[in-house]
């Protein structure tokens, strides 16, 4: 019941369907840690794509100082429509322990 790192990254950031957008919930296993991410809230953006809410979360195998540290993430995904009609990942926004963090894609 759970997916390795890698494919959690291609199931969250695969160009999809509006209607799968804002979508997912996975549990990943890097064979030493359980983790899961979870996407949902889909809200409209001004360029006609869409934002929705995430968190990522610590759930086993994490030693008890990185518990106490943070133990959930939350982040934002936004996603740009695409000629074809499907929806494309452009940005994600987090705070992370070592600060806010934002990825986007070029």
């Amino acid at each position: 019941g759970t997916v390795d790192p890698l494919t959690a990254a291609f199931a969250a950031l695969r160009d999809v369907a509006p209607q799968e957008a804002c979508n997912l919930k996975l549990v990943m296993f890097d064979g030493r840690r359980r983790s899961q991410v979870v996407l949902a809230n889909p809200k409209p953006a001004a360029d006609g794509g869409l934002t929705c809410s995430g968190e990522y979360r610590r759930l086993e195998g994490f030693s008890a100082e990185e518990m106490a540290e943070k133990s959930r993430f939350p982040f934002t995904m936004t996603y740009a429509p695409l000629a074809d009609g499907r929806m494309r990942v452009t940005e994600i926004a987090m705070d992370t322990i070592y600060g806010k963090g934002r990825l986007t894609r070029r």
